[in-house]
């Protein structure tokens, strides 16, 4: 990074169940897609590093 250019992290974290697994991955694709548009604007001129970690809670706590 060049002196004066800015970092930010968005963290988004959703809790689907059962049958809404499909719809969730629909808008994590959609929101990655859109975050690749943006980053690739002219006037953004920024890298875009991607993150994606699947968990599932029903596994904590158990046992």
């Amino acid at each position: 990074m060049r002196a004066g250019d800015l970092g930010v992290t968005v963290t988004a974290v959703f809790s689907v169940g059962g049958e809404d697994e499909d719809q969730a991955y629909a808008v994590v694709a959609e929101l990655i897609d859109q975050l690749n548009a943006v980053a690739n604007m002219p006037q953004c001129e920024c890298d875009l590093d991607v993150s994606v970690e699947r968990t599932h809670a029903h596994a904590q706590g158990s046992g």
